[in-house]
């Protein structure tokens, strides 16, 4: 079984398969290995949430 990587950027999926799987056959839109299937997104894959919604402490106030 491989195990799935997924970057933000396909530069970082680049430079993360040439760290750990530098001979990973390249199918333009993901890069596999012999251990390892390394794709990425374009962009933020996550963010964050608004902080009233962590805590209503954080909420911006108004002066």
């Amino acid at each position: 079984m491989k195990t799935l990587i997924i970057a933000e950027k396909p530069d970082m999926g680049r430079n993360i398969a040439a760290a750990i799987e530098p001979k990973a056959k390249n199918y333009r839109s993901y890069l596999e290995g012999e251990q390892y299937i390394i794709t990425w997104a374009i962009g933020h894959l996550i963010g964050l949430a608004e902080p009233e919604a962590y805590d209503n402490k954080y909420k911006k106030m108004e002066h």
